[in-house]
This record gives C-alpha cells, structure tokens and sequence, in this order.
C-alpha cells in the first residue's frame, strides 16, 4: 500500500490539516475520512477482518449466507413501517448489517474530520490511533473510468474473483446514528481485497495530486484530542443517540477525569 503519512505534534496541526481540506479544490463532500485507533490497522473491512484466510468461493458462500439470515428475520424484531425492502438489494442490506454489528464488506467512512479524529482518539489510549483520508470524486471517477458505474441491482458484480475495484458510496436513508456520523462507506467488487491496497492503486501514478493520506495521532495526544472534541459536542452522546452512547460517555468522563487528576498532581 501507498500513502501519503504524515504525524501530528498538537490539536493545533489537526485544525490546520482540516482547513487545508476545506480550502481543497475537491470541495466540500470531496474527502471520505476514516478514524482508527490503531494506526498498524490496515483498511479492511470487518467481515474480511473476521474471515481470515479462505477462499473466494467460500467467503462469498459465508456473506451470503449471513445476508439470508438476517435478511429473512429482520422483519421479526422490528414494527412493521410500510416500507418495500424488496428493492433495497445487497448494499441496502449490508448498511442495515453494518448498522447492527454484523461484519459486512462495507467499510466505514465519515465526512466529518472531527468524527474521524473521535474514533481514532476514542480507544486504546496505549497505542497511537490514525486518521485516513482520500479525495471520493476523485477516485469514483478513476474507477468508473476503468470498470464501468456501480450497477445497484447487480450481484454479479460483487462476485469478481479477479477485478478489485473499490466505490465510494453513501446511504440511500440514513439511521440516526450514521446521520449523526455523517457516515458514508467504499465498497470493493472483490470481497478479500484490502480497500487501502485498491485505493492505492487506483492513484498510481497519480500520488501529487490524489494521494490516500495516514495521519499518525500519537497515543500521548488521544486524552488532550478526546478533551476538546468534548467541547465541540464530538461525543458518544452525539454520535450514538441511544443507551449505548450514555453508557460510552460515561467511559469517556471516567477517562477524562483520571487524565485530568493525573495532571493535576503532575503540576503540583
């Protein structure tokens, strides 16, 4: 894989980096963001992550038999609204699946740099986190170029055993939580390709001007980060409007109020 890397010092590099990507010539909807609080993570998606060395036929023969599952039960645990999910196919199924934990083939971006920033801060306070970034347009239009649009309604075309092309998507209706998020996902027609590796390759040659971007956020940093982004109302309680985002604040406060003690008695 490719990228561009680059480390942060202090909360100040991260609102620059963030400014220079609003003054970008991609625009406003132009950068999918990702936060991971390990930066040795790779970009791959939790299914793949969870499927471990298999092949291409039996990987498939697990996501699809996992998308029957929850496909055929999902009607069980929930009101009935009206709504045809018959049109929804695959990639509406699998934003449903992502939703509720269910490893998918999606992988989850934002277009929040400060959300991304509150995932890669979030966890793991030992190890350093990382937030990656590259330009959607940019690769939608590299890739449609080379392999043709994302045909919605076509599962063959995420049976390739050969062809690994990575699409930027966004959700046709959002949950509260992704709209919360400002969640957004790639998608790869190869279901064991690694989305960073596609990415990459699809901007060969094109590194000056479309590069996939790392920033290191080192683990000394990820307290102070989870501090302000505290007061920007970057938090579970915003991010995860449910009992499961008051139960993550909570988490965070026992956090913030040890690091802040810790601090206190360091200047003492």
């Amino acid at each position: 894989m490719i990228w561009h890397r680059d480390q942060l010092s202090s909360w100040t590099g991260f609102v620059e980096l963030v400014e220079r990507l609003n003054l970008n010539e991609q625009g406003d909807a132009g950068w999918y963001i990702r936060g991971q609080s390990n930066e040795s993570w790779t970009l791959q998606p939790s299914l793949l992550r969870q499927l471990g060395e298999v092949t291409v036929e039996r990987a498939l023969g697990i996501e699809f038999g996992a998308t029957r599952r929850f496909t055929s039960q999902y009607h069980l645990h929930l009101p009935a609204d009206g709504v045809d999910k018959s049109q929804w196919g695959s990639i509406g199924w699998w934003m449903v699946m992502q939703h509720y934990s269910c490893p998918t083939r999606l992988l989850d971006w934002t277009l929040s740099p400060y959300v991304a920033l509150y995932f890669a801060v979030e966890q793991s306070p030992e190890s350093d986190g990382a937030v990656w970034f590259f330009p959607s347009s940019a690769l939608e239009t590299v890739t449609v170029n080379r392999y043709g649009k994302l045909r919605l309604g076509s599962e063959e075309q995420f049976e390739s055993h050969v062809v690994a092309a990575v699409y930027p998507i966004e959700a046709t209706q959002h949950s509260r939580r992704s709209a919360s998020q400002q969640a957004v996902f790639t998608i790869c027609t190869h279901l064991l390709a690694d989305h960073g590796d596609v990415i990459s390759e699809a901007f060969a040659g094109q590194e000056d001007r479309y590069p996939l971007n790392k920033v290191i956020i080192p683990a000394g940093l990820k307290d102070e980060f989870l501090s302000r982004l505290r007061t920007m109302n970057i938090t579970p309680n915003s991010l995860f409007p449910s009992l499961d985002g008051l139960g993550r604040a909570a988490r965070d406060y026992i956090r913030l109020r040890t690091w802040r003690t810790h601090n206190e008695g360091m200047a003492r």
